[in-house]
């Protein structure tokens, strides 16, 4: 019965060892919303994003943007002229947005049907936190796809099914007609 106690009491605290730590006080998490964007080629897209804040004041710092090729900052890839730079902070246990954060420019001539996706590292929210040891960074990832605009031609499994089903409705009203003849 004693090393029946003892074993329970080493895995009580080998429990207590391996659980996560406490979270920290102004754990800021920021989402694009939505995540998903489409736009012609030359056109700006807006992107909007979501923050949400823990239970400390935070000040926003600045933002790191690792933008493929094909797609820019706009206007003229300045970042003082983005709405991003309009954020100061935020207080503890609030929710900021949608807000549109940044204008993103696709480039003249992007084919039709390109897709940039951009992972958790390559789009970054700096903050000033106020609880010292606190993270001081946060991500997001979205996507844009570009659609161009061009003429939507059917495939050819589309015009079959098209043309069997004018086919149908042409045999019925055949049939039809030839009763009322009859």
């Amino acid at each position: 019965m004693r090393y029946k106690n003892f074993i329970l009491g080493l895995l009580a605290i080998a429990a207590l060892a391996l659980l996560p730590t406490a979270a920290r006080a102004d754990a800021l998490s920021f989402a694009f919303t939505p995540s998903t964007y489409t736009g012609a080629a030359g056109s700006v897209v807006t992107l909007m994003g979501t923050f949400t804040n823990g239970p400390g004041a935070i000040t926003f710092t600045g933002y790191q943007a690792d933008l493929q090729a094909g797609l820019s900052l706009s206007p003229n890839g300045n970042p003082g002229s983005q709405p991003f730079d309009a954020l100061v902070g935020m207080a503890g246990n609030t929710t900021l947005g949608p807000i549109a954060l940044f204008n993103v420019l696709i480039a003249p001539g992007t084919p039709d049907g390109t897709v940039f996706t951009f992972a958790f590292n390559q789009f970054t929210v700096f903050y000033d936190p106020s609880t010292p040891g606190s993270p001081d960074e946060a991500a997001a990832n979205f996507q844009i796809t570009v659609r161009n605009g061009g003429p939507n031609i059917p495939e050819p499994t589309s015009i079959m099914l098209l043309g069997t089903g004018l086919a149908g409705v042409a045999a019925g009203l055949r049939k039809r007609w030839r009763v009322k003849k009859a």
